[in-house]
């Protein structure tokens, strides 16, 4: 007798079996992509400027994983953004004051 085959599932769809993403990774997400593209980098761009992969880039700003310290750091950085305008705008967004012209002065 063959055993069962399990059905391929992405990390997409694993994700979206999980429990809701908290509001605060949901806003910090936004905000770095919000920065990005009005700099009008790619992830790929931002991730050579910062030190880390593309691919880690989008699925944080999906909100899909945890970003360290370290990781941030090095993204605001690559973004010019500092750490007192980042708050700033994620207190905002996990507020809800309704704000959302906190993108970064050309």
């Amino acid at each position: 007798m063959q055993t069962p085959r399990l059905a391929r599932v992405s990390a997409r769809s694993w994700s979206s079996l999980a429990v809701p993403r908290p509001p605060i990774r949901a806003a910090v997400a936004a905000v770095l992509r919000q920065h990005r593209e009005a700099l009008g980098l790619s992830q790929e761009a931002l991730g050579a400027k910062a030190a880390l992969h593309r691919n880690y880039l989008g699925s944080a700003e999906r909100g899909e994983r945890n970003i360290s310290i370290e990781a941030l750091a090095r993204w605001l950085s690559a973004l010019d953004l500092s750490w007192t305008q980042f708050g700033a705008a994620v207190d905002a967004r996990v507020m809800g004051s309704g704000n959302r012209d906190d993108t970064p002065a050309s």
